[in-house]
């Protein structure tokens, strides 16, 4: 079916019928499914030969990017009390109240 043939059919009265028949015979034909996924998404392993940051320096980045000047600058918006701290402080209430 073509684009504008399904067009014409939603905007007519009978051609809503029609496809509702079609569906439910699809859906009788096919079943609803289990409502499960086929199949999981699994996360990818990493390679062997790949270098990856120790836990120290993730923190230590971490940090370089929480003092940058504008990273909290609107904080106090959201968070009143949080208004004239800085922003290490700020990002660690904040992060301590996340549920």
């Amino acid at each position: 079916m073509k684009k504008i043939e399904l067009e014409r059919m939603l905007m007519d009265p009978e051609g809503l019928k029609k496809l509702s028949e079609r569906a439910s015979t699809i859906k009788q034909k096919y079943g609803e499914g289990s409502g499960k996924p086929a199949f999981k998404i699994q996360a990818a392993k990493p390679l062997t030969h790949q270098v990856r940051p120790t836990p120290d320096e993730a923190r230590a980045n971490d940090l370089d990017h929480i003092e940058r000047q504008d990273l909290l600058a609107n904080i106090g918006r959201f968070l009143p009390e949080l208004g004239k701290r800085n922003s290490e402080i700020c990002f660690r209430t904040a992060h301590s109240q996340m549920p």
